[in-house]
């Protein structure tokens, strides 16, 4: 009885270490990761996001944004609102191309996670994803008071009070304004010269109008002089035919000076 009593005790002994060595390890293991943040989920909650939420589907930037933040990268993330994107100039994102719209959104990421604090300790010019032929798009940061930053792209510049969320491994903030650099798009052009044919048409077509309305007018006020014309016709011949005939009257006493002269010789001949 004794030596199974005392097996019993080793074996308990040995049961609790083997629990307490296996517990250990599990209680010094790190607490799982939290799951990927989903951009589209946070602006759908958000709300006025719509028009981003679209174009981050077409373009899959979206997608290719949370393929970085699940391999642990961190990044930046300004969101224009719905109001931001119908100030543009109308018909502004129809005249881009994919690719343009790809540039667009990236020059809205940054690769570097920044919150308040940062910022508040001064946040150097950071380069974008967006590229242009001289190397990534810059974004300056100007910190005015606290939650309160202007961003700006050397064409536009927004301040932004508010972030949807600053939890790694991405950090978002609402903008008002879209985020465009100087010369990065060529649509600026195109929607600036799209009126300039529609505004030649209007000039063209509005000419046209005066002209007829012009030639109307013309009849109208030609019938009036014209019963009046034959009147002062009538009279005017009368008054050009005295001055005709005034013009040979001084003549005549002209011609007939020298006769007079001449026939004064003549007289004084006879006598002699």
């Amino acid at each position: 009885i004794m030596a199974a009593s005392q097996a019993l005790v080793i074996l308990s002994l040995c049961l609790s270490s083997t629990l307490l060595f296996s517990s250990a390890p599990a209680q010094g293991q790190p607490a799982p990761p939290p799951p990927p943040l989903n951009l589209i989920d946070t602006l759908q909650k958000a709300g006025q996001y719509s028009t981003l939420i679209r174009l981050l589907g077409t373009t899959r930037v979206g997608d290719q944004l949370a393929y970085q933040l699940n391999n642990f990268s961190k990044a930046t993330f300004f969101a224009p609102t719905d109001a931001a994107f119908n100030s543009l100039p109308s018909g502004f994102l129809n005249t881009m191309s994919m690719e343009q719209q790809v540039k667009l959104l990236n020059f809205h990421v940054v690769p570097h996670l920044f919150t308040w604090n940062d910022f508040k300790n001064g946040v150097p010019p950071q380069a974008t994803q967006a590229s242009g032929p001289n190397g990534p798009y810059v974004l300056t940061f100007t910190f005015i008071s606290d939650q309160q930053v202007k961003v700006s792209t050397g064409l536009v510049e927004t301040i932004f009070t508010n972030a949807l969320n600053l939890t790694p491994p991405l950090a978002i903030y609402q903008v008002d304004k879209v985020l465009i650099p100087p010369g990065m798009f060529s649509p600026s052009s195109a929607s600036s010269s799209s009126p300039a044919p529609g505004s030649g048409s209007a000039p063209s077509s509005s000419a046209s109008p005066p002209s007829s309305s012009a030639q109307p007018l013309a009849p109208s006020s030609s019938s009036s002089p014209l019963p009046s014309a034959p009147t002062p016709t009538s009279s005017s011949p009368p008054t050009h035919a005295p001055p005709s005939k005034s013009a040979p009257s001084p003549t005549t006493p002209r011609a007939s000076a020298p006769a007079s002269t001449g026939s004064a010789p003549a007289s004084t001949s006879t006598e002699t």
